[in-house]
């Protein structure tokens, strides 16, 4: 069973930021982006 809670501002910031760089993570290790410029990509 999944369960939805309300997150106020700053746990999304976190959880927001924490994706970011998970996400360029996975780019850079699939090969897919260099780890250079994977956060700039993300935004792009």
């Amino acid at each position: 069973m999944i369960r939805l809670e309300p997150m106020d501002d700053a746990t999304v910031a976190t959880w927001q930021e924490a994706s970011i760089r998970e996400y360029a993570a996975e780019k850079v290790e699939a090969g897919a982006w260099p780890a250079s410029d994977a956060l700039e990509r993300v935004d792009a």
